[in-house]
């Protein structure tokens, strides 16, 4: 059995799941796209397709960004890509080729066509099963989309940080006694920065003996010069109350993230709208305690060290609440955290996705 996966990403995930369908007997791989040219490679793509017959048994599509192309600007121009997509499905279909859909976001974060909510639609029509994270994602593409198809196949908990808590904040140069916040990964509007960052500025407020002890370490590329300016604008405005700051505002590599989250003394996920997070993945693989906006598509991640809020101040008072605990206490948290997450695993990932392929074919 030959799989491609589409496409190719920082997002570690991918090459996680090649290595464990590759652990199942499954050639599961790229499908690279190798012109320099982004619009070359969307242009040749069915036509490439077409020759899959017989050597490809499955095109599995996690993203679309690819057709986001940095000239386009127009409507007309946007929807002519998403015909292009379509004509791309339909070229996999004339091949022979089955088409998997893994639901990473239910729409994409960034718009990619004229209307994305079609595209997906006109992708769920054309593909022969569709992998939701959760039950709750599952439910909303049946219900959007009438899709019966759908697998649940949770993502894996791993690889579990081997770094500990004292030797990644040697290596980072924290101080001892410092509490450490993490807001780590892409620095976008949907991924609530500035919300978490004010929860811990009003803390401070509430807190100014204890404000010093806090450092906040906010690393990540930001998605415009606007949250550029807005997360500068928070964090200056941070350092007034005492609190340490240091800004990354760049991409950071997936090692420096994970030593990041194995130092720190809890993590912000305050999404104004999500289906799943790779960073959210990354801190519970490090046993960090995570404070999480309420959002029904990431109930299946809730542990001993996942606060879940509706509001700021409800974070506010899980912050508190984190920062309180003992020094026995912080350590039982994170080595419960990291039990739960050791099951969820990879094998089990690849294992599940091989059967689901199998059933298709």
């Amino acid at each position: 059995m030959r799989v491609l996966h589409f496409p190719r990403d920082r997002d570690p995930y991918g090459d996680f799941l090649n290595s464990a369908l590759a652990k199942h007997g499954v050639e599961s791989s790229y499908l690279e796209l190798t012109n320099r040219s982004a619009t070359l490679n969307i242009l040749g793509l069915p036509f490439r397709s077409l020759f899959f017959r017989g050597s490809v048994d499955v095109v599995h599509i996690h993203w679309t960004f690819p057709f986001r192309l940095s000239w386009v600007r127009s409507v007309w121009a946007r929807r002519a890509l998403r015909l292009w997509f379509t004509l791309w499905l339909i070229s996999l279909r004339l091949a022979r080729v089955k088409i998997v859909w893994t639901a990473h976001n239910f729409l994409p974060h960034n718009p990619v066509f004229d209307n994305d909510l079609l595209a997906r639609q006109t992708l769920v029509r054309f593909a022969s099963a569709v992998i939701a994270f959760d039950d709750f994602t599952a439910r909303r593409i049946s219900q959007e989309f009438g899709e019966t198809n759908i697998y649940v196949v949770p993502p894996a908990i791993e690889p579990l940080s081997t770094i500990d808590y004292l030797t990644a904040r040697n290596h980072l140069g924290i101080e001892e006694g410092q509490f450490v916040a993490a807001v780590l990964g892409t620095v976008a509007p949907y991924k609530g920065v500035g919300a978490s960052l004010r929860v811990v500025q009003r803390w401070a407020q509430m807190n100014p003996k204890e404000a010093p002890r806090v450092k906040v370490v906010i690393a990540g590329l930001p998605t415009s010069t606007e949250v550029r300016a807005e997360v500068m604008e928070i964090a200056y405005s941070l350092q007034g109350t005492g609190i340490t700051v240091e800004l990354k505002l760049e991409r950071i590599s997936d090692e420096l993230m994970a030593m990041y989250y194995s130092a720190a003394d809890v993590a912000f996920f305050l999404f104004r709208a999500v289906t799943n997070s790779s960073s959210l993945l990354c801190a519970m693989a490090a046993g960090t305690p995570v404070i999480v906006s309420q959002h029904p598509s990431l109930h299946y991640l809730k542990s001993a060290s996942y606060f879940e809020v509706s509001d700021e101040s409800q974070a506010r008072e899980a912050f508190e609440q984190i920062f309180a605990l003992p020094p026995e206490g912080k350590s039982l948290s994170r080595l419960a955290a990291l039990k739960w997450a050791e099951p969820k695993n990879w094998d089990s990932v690849g294992s599940h996705v091989k059967e689901l392929y199998l059933s298709i074919l």
